[in-house]
């Protein structure tokens, strides 16, 4: 039996230490689909931390040569910040063993295994909305469609497995409105095909005042979609945030289109300080905005136009984002704190650090150096 609370990796997963990759790659699938927060939405926060340990196990337990270190050294040999474990390289380093990836490496994983999808996203890939055509359902509701593929060579690619609808739902407990069986009066669908939950619509609704989420009117780049790639680098404007999906809704700029994105596929283009650049002080206190971002969580750089038209890539550690973004979280030995998300309240010159206050059940006020924080 599977036990996520488990230091151990197999444990974890609820395999024994001799189990095939078809066991492993069985065994996440029904965990990584029992946890994910997108199908837990009255209690995300420990849904998602479960959904990061059933990642972190798949992802060494899944690669031969990672399992080899673990089976003979454990997790102490394969310390180092992670850096050399192929799906979270140069992720959130800190010392000591416990958790190490956070919620964006655990969904690439997850959207990984099911051939580039969310299937929680059944409607378009990607965390994006779309897909979902209307007429044709019994009841006059919307149509469902799935790409029902097998798997060719093993893999998951070519859609949803055989079964995997049924499966999805069975678990899901069904869809608002009564699906399956009907799509009854009591759920809807908003723009895109997103469902909308019992009688409410997300423009309805009113916008989230929460660390977690972007601020409704952000200027945003669409970042890291993998099917959709033609989309990425587009610059979109926040309209509304559907909470039971935790995706946005977000109106590209040019040609009147708007997408249901998740938060990890957007880059807040905000504007930003420069400051501690002892290679071109010259740039220092001066002004800019984000126009792109490149690399891993806080090891990446940020793209920085500055108000006097100079290109700049630079690091975190050198960048003070305004307030009231949100933020990810990671690099402190104090694990627990790695991945998380938060809004930045103000930025203190006289102690050069951020105030951010945490997506907890507390919403956490906490003190971190710039180089810990990213957009």
């Amino acid at each position: 039996m599977a036990d996520v609370h488990s230091d151990d990796y197999y444990k974890v997963l609820g395999v024994g230490r001799s189990a095939s990759e078809q066991e492993i790659s069985k065994a996440y699938k029904k965990l990584a689909i029992k946890w994910h927060p997108d199908k837990n939405a009255q209690n995300r926060e420990k849904a998602e931390e479960n959904f990061k340990k059933v990642s972190e196990a798949y992802e060494v337990l899944s690669n031969k040569e990672k399992r080899q270190i673990y089976d003979q050294f454990g997790k102490q040999g394969l310390e180092g910040g992670m850096g050399g474990m192929g799906g979270m390289g140069g992720g959130f380093p800190g010392g000591g063993e416990g958790q190490r990836m956070n919620f964006a490496q655990a969904q690439n994983i997850f959207e990984a295994f099911f051939g580039g999808q969310d299937p929680f996203s059944m409607f378009g890939d990607d965390g994006m909305g779309g897909g979902m055509p209307r007429g044709g359902m019994p009841g006059g509701g919307p149509r469902m469609s799935f790409n029902m593929g097998g798997m060719p060579g093993g893999g998951m690619g070519g859609g949803f497995p055989s079964g995997m609808a049924e499966m999805l739902f069975s678990q899901m407990g069904g869809m608002p409105g009564g699906m399956p069986g009907g799509m009854g009066a009591g759920g809807g669908f908003g723009p895109n095909g997103m469902p909308t939950g019992p009688g409410r619509s997300p423009a309805s609704a009113p916008y989230p005042d929460r660390p977690d989420v972007i601020p409704k009117g952000a200027r945003v780049r669409l970042r890291n979609l993998t099917a959709a790639a033609h989309q990425n680098g587009k610059d979109g404007t926040i309209q509304n945030y559907d909470a039971s999906r935790a995706r946005y809704q977000v109106a590209i700029n040019g040609d009147g289109e708007t997408l249901s994105i998740k938060g990890a596929n957007l880059l807040q283009l905000v504007g930003v300080t420069i400051r501690g650049v002892s290679s071109s002080p010259e740039y220092n206190n001066t002004k800019g905005s984000v126009v792109g971002f490149d690399g891993d969580g806080v090891q990446g750089r940020y793209h920085i136009t500055t108000t006097t038209g100079k290109a700049v890539a630079l690091k975190p550690a050198n960048v003070i984002i305004e307030d009231g973004c949100r933020i990810w979280v990671g690099g402190l030995s104090k694990q627990e704190l790695n991945g998380k998300q938060g809004k930045i309240v103000n930025f203190d010159q006289s102690t050069g650090r951020y105030t951010v206050q945490l997506a907890n059940t507390q919403n956490q006020l906490v003190k971190l150096k710039p180089e810990n924080v990213v957009l």
